[in-house]
């Protein structure tokens, strides 16, 4: 089974696709304490998003999504910067200490700052959508099936009229 680092902005989008079940069926997702931290505080707010979260929250706690430790705390603080936050920075560091090739990210900011380190460790760093584009490319879910999540995932995000949106059209039509 593949495995992936996931980080909260990743996993809330997944949640909003209604395939998040389905993907850590088809992977195992990984993902620091602080993703857990970071979720549990969306949960605490009244609106789609702590839906989403306490979702999540309830994968995790029957065990689908994992929670690791990190071994190397001081790595995480020196990766620490303005584009670069604390879940981000476990999510790399975790990748690296579980020599995990996969990490789902949706803050393209945090990406593009982590990438430089990601090539040089043979850590892709891909977002959300393309764990349910892979549920297509295996087959567990039809091509229709996968454009209809994505433009949900798109919709509950706020991230119509975006060079994804436009991709997803692009592909699946």
């Amino acid at each position: 089974m593949k495995q992936a680092i996931a980080d909260t902005s990743a996993l809330v989008s997944l949640a909003f696709s209604g395939r998040l079940e389905e993907i850590c069926k088809a992977m195992a997702l990984l993902i620091p304490l602080q993703v857990k931290k970071e979720l549990e505080e969306i949960a605490e707010r009244n609106d789609a998003k702590a839906s989403a979260a306490k979702m999540v929250l309830e994968l995790i706690k029957t065990g689908k999504i994992t929670i690791k430790n990190i071994a190397e705390k001081n790595k995480v603080q020196n990766l620490l910067g303005k584009d670069i936050d604390f879940g981000e920075a476990e999510c790399f560091e975790l990748a690296f200490e579980q020599k995990t090739k996969t990490i789902l990210m949706d803050d393209l900011d945090a990406s593009y700052a982590l990438a430089g380190m990601a090539r040089a460790q043979s850590i892709s760093i891909r977002i959300s959508a393309a764990a349910v584009i892979e549920l297509a490319k295996q087959k567990i879910i039809s091509k229709t099936e996968a454009k209809k999540s994505l433009l949900k995932m798109i919709q509950h995000r706020g991230w119509e009229k975006t060079t994804l949106e436009y991709l997803i059209q692009k592909y699946f039509d």
